[in-house]
């Protein structure tokens, strides 16, 4: 499966190429031929899809991980699929060596007395880009990180460094959620609770 969403990622890569050409190219010729090019990247996208699907279908484990990770708001069936294919120690590590893994966990650039900014790198890349799509959608539809993130903008942090903090929260909770086996449950408010 692994080889299947690596394989998606290179053809959305060549996807967007062509739709970039397309955006400059004058000629009519050339531009049916672009339009053409992106129909049959559709078409072997589609098909990649249908594969990650019938596959985590198929595999008991990897259905249960599908359920347990699409319960989260926001977290959609490409997103699901990428840390599937691409994670699979997700559930078997702690906190810290999962967000390291996918390269959310911020590194030092000191050196001497000089004390540099912290930056993520490392990790796995299309698991990462993943995250960073379903962190966006989990700070719009998913309560609890929604209000992390803008406690995180009231205190002046930027966009970015918000978000990768909403990602690397959202990949340990992934974590736990797959290692315990639970779906996600929203949290009641007082006035639901009276």
């Amino acid at each position: 499966m692994n080889d299947l969403v690596t394989r998606r990622q290179q053809l959305i890569t060549l996807r967007t190429q062509e739709k970039n050409r397309l955006h400059n190219e004058k000629q009519k010729t050339i531009r049916k031929s672009i339009e053409k090019m992106i129909a049959y990247l559709d078409k072997q996208i589609t098909l990649i899809d249908a594969g990650i699907k019938k596959m985590i279908d198929g595999h008991p484990d990897w259905s249960e991980q599908d359920k347990i990770i699409q319960s989260v708001p926001g977290v959609g069936e490409k997103s699901s699929q990428a840390l599937i294919a691409g994670l699979s120690e997700l559930g078997s590590l702690n906190r810290r060596e999962v967000a390291a893994l996918v390269g959310t966990a911020p590194r030092c650039q000191d050196s001497g007395k000089k004390s540099g900014v912290r930056r993520i790198r490392g990790g796995r890349t299309y698991v990462r880009a993943a995250l960073y799509m379903a962190a966006l959608n989990a700070i719009k539809y998913c309560e609890p990180l929604k209000m992390f993130y803008e406690r995180l903008r009231e205190k002046g942090k930027s966009f970015k460094v918000a978000l990768v903090a909403v990602m690397r929260k959202l990949i340990t909770i992934l974590n736990v959620m797959v290692k315990t086996n639970t779906c996600w449950q929203k949290q009641k408010t007082n006035s639901e609770r009276n």
